[in-house]
C-alpha cells in the first residue's frame, strides 16, 4: 500500500508474524520508498488496559462502599428513625406498650433511649392518673351516695315536723322548706 502512494492508518492489520497490530503507511517520493510504522496492539493497550482495570476496580469498590454505606445508613440511621416513628404513632394512638427496639449507640440511638425513658415515664404517668381518677370517682360516687342518704333523712325529717320550717341562704332566696309552710300558704312542694 505504502508503495503504491497510498497512505493511510490501519487499526486492526496482521503483520508478517501473524500478530495483530496498529499500522500506518506513507510514500516519500524523494527517494521513492514506502514508509510503514508498526506497534503491536498489545503494547498500544496497555495503558488503556490498564485503565479499564484500575476504572472496573474503581467501580467496583466504589459499588461495595455505597452497599456498606447504605447498609450502615438503614441499619444505624433509617431504622431506628422508623422505629421510633412507629412508637410515636402507637403512642398517639393510645396503644402504647413499652415495645421500641433499637440498639444503636450513636446519636439516633441516644435518642430513642431518650424516648423510650419519655415513654415508660408517660406510662406510668397515665397508669399513675388513671389510678387518680378511678379513685376519685370512686370516692364521688361513695359522696353522692352519702349526700342523697341525707337529703332522704332532711326530707322525712322535715315531712315529720307538723311546724311550718323555711330555711334560706343569706340572701333570703328559699332553699328548704316543709309540706306544713305549704299547707299553711296553698303552695305545693316540687318533688326533686
Amino acid at each position: 500500500r505504502a508503495l503504491n502512494k497510498t497512505p493511510g492508518s490501519y487499526q486492526d492489520v496482521l503483520d508478517y508474524r501473524g500478530e495483530r497490530v496498529f499500522a500506518a503507511t506513507a510514500y516519500l517520493p524523494s527517494s521513492d520508498w514506502g514508509l510503514v510504522v508498526k506497534k503491536d496492539r498489545a503494547e498500544v493497550l496497555v495503558p488503556v488496559v490498564n485503565l479499564y482495570q484500575v476504572v472496573l476496580l474503581a467501580v467496583a469498590t466504589s459499588l461495595l462502599l455505597l452497599v456498606l454505606i447504605g447498609w450502615y445508613l438503614r441499619r444505624y440511621i433509617l431504622f431506628p428513625i422508623q422505629e421510633l416513628t412507629r412508637v410515636a404513632k402507637k403512642i398517639q394512638k393510645g396503644t402504647y406498650q413499652g415495645d421500641l427496639f433499637i440498639n444503636s449507640t450513636n446519636e439516633v440511638g441516644s435518642l430513642a433511649q431518650a424516648f423510650k425513658t419519655m415513654s415508660e415515664d408517660l406510662l406510668e404517668a397515665n397508669e399513675s392518673l388513671e389510678n387518680k381518677v378511678e379513685h376519685r370517682t370512686s370516692s364521688l360516687r361513695h359522696a353522692l351516695k352519702e349526700a342523697r342518704a341525707q337529703k332522704t333523712r332532711d326530707d322525712a325529717l322535715l315531712s315529720s315536723i307538723v311546724e311550718g320550717m323555711v330555711a334560706t341562704d343569706v340572701h333570703g332566696k328559699i332553699i328548704l322548706m316543709n309540706t306544713a309552710v305549704c299547707d299553711m300558704l296553698g303552695c305545693t312542694l316540687k318533688k326533686q
